[in-house]
């Protein structure tokens, strides 16, 4: 199993400094997705007055894999 890090930007950058392993990369693709909700969840007014929010996946080397970018704003009048 592989070792792979899930850091945040929100304003601020919160580094995963542990890692955790998974099996292959369908299966961190699913975590980064399941993890972004749980976080995503538990902050949603802090969310809607922040700059984007990202994650970025990154391998054992801390090589970025893929990021996660999600925002909001509201609708010009």
């Amino acid at each position: 199993m592989e070792r792979y890090f899930f850091d945040i930007k929100d304003g601020e950058e919160h580094i995963d400094g542990e890692g955790s392993e998974w099996p292959d990369l369908d299966a961190v693709r699913h975590e980064a997705i399941r993890l972004s909700g749980e976080i995503l969840k538990e902050m949603p007014e802090s969310f809607w007055h922040a700059e984007q929010w990202e994650m970025t996946v990154a391998d054992r080397h801390r090589r970025p894999i893929f990021a996660l970018k999600f925002s909001a704003e509201d609708a010009a009048a």
